[in-house]
């Protein structure tokens, strides 16, 4: 799909973008994953049974936990990010030493790691720009009413 024809899909999907300086006061918040765009077409997340939550904190400080409703297990981790317009960078600063094994192979549960992505907000949903294959993928996460919706381990 060409670049123009992405932005008319985002906008009919998202309406019209929030831009620019205010992303930074928008993205505070705790996101739940819930779905993604991929060649132009929205898909529902691909296992219902997973949950999983970016928190961005209004001093720079973030969150990623992640678990499935029907497993044991959990990966979590803590960093800090900055927004620049449409860009969102983080660093991974501590991965919770209670993580499942799998999240050893996780590169987003790896100390040091640093990810820089645009993204774009609008009606409480949260799109974090990647690449698959090289072909843009779209993160999808909405916005959470509360931060009392979930627990992880290392709150306990």
């Amino acid at each position: 799909m060409n670049r123009a024809l992405g932005v008319w899909v985002l906008f009919f999907i998202f309406g019209s973008p929030t831009f620019a300086g205010d992303l930074s006061a928008e993205i505070v918040g705790r996101w739940l994953y819930d779905g993604f765009i991929f060649e132009g077409r929205r898909y529902a997340k691909p296992n219902p049974e997973l949950m999983l939550y970016f928190t961005f904190d209004g001093d720079g400080s973030q969150s990623l936990y992640w678990s499935r409703k029907d497993e044991q297990g959990f990966c979590e981790r803590r960093g800090i990010y900055q927004v620049f317009n449409t860009s969102l960078w983080q660093k991974v600063t501590w991965v919770n030493p209670k993580n499942g094994f799998s999240c050893g192979g996780d590169p987003d549960m790896q100390v040091g790691r640093e990810t820089e992505n645009r993204i774009l907000i609008q009606d409480n949903e949260l799109g974090i720009f990647m690449e698959l294959n090289g072909r843009e993928l779209i993160y999808l996460l909405k916005k959470v009413a509360s931060t009392t919706e979930i627990k992880s381990p290392s709150t306990f």
